[in-house]
């Protein structure tokens, strides 16, 4: 016959979950700390690359979407900065839609890149 759950085991295996959680958590704002800030400026990494960093980090997080605005929030500086804060005040507050914007906006240039590489090979 089966014994009983006892209420500490409970508490432990609950306990052990919430460890686990904050451990990805503070591994997520570690890492989110270690992500430059992107400012859309011409001298910045291209938006489309750095909002896949941006977001492999709140994939290994347990941020909800709220949570995850607010982390981009902090990323973002000047034109880009700007630029979401009228996105949030105008027109939506969702994660997919605010990075659709964004990307339209920051997207980079493929033939920039190719340019801009061929010309340091040539130069």
């Amino acid at each position: 016959m089966d014994s009983p759950l006892n209420l500490s085991t409970i508490a432990n295996v609950m306990a052990l979950g919430d460890l686990h959680d904050l451990q990805k958590g503070n591994r997520a704002l570690t890492m989110l700390l270690q992500l430059p800030n992107f400012s859309g400026g011409p001298t910045t990494l291209r938006f489309d690359r750095w909002i896949k960093l941006f977001d492999n980090i709140v994939a290994m997080s347990n941020w909800t979407d709220d949570e995850t605005v607010n982390m981009l929030i902090t990323k973002l500086t000047g034109p880009a900065h700007d630029m979401l804060q009228n996105i949030l005040d105008s027109v939506t507050k969702d994660y997919q839609e605010i990075t659709k914007l964004l990307h339209e906006r920051f997207h980079g240039n493929e033939n920039q890149d190719y340019f801009q590489a061929q010309f340091m090979i040539y130069k």
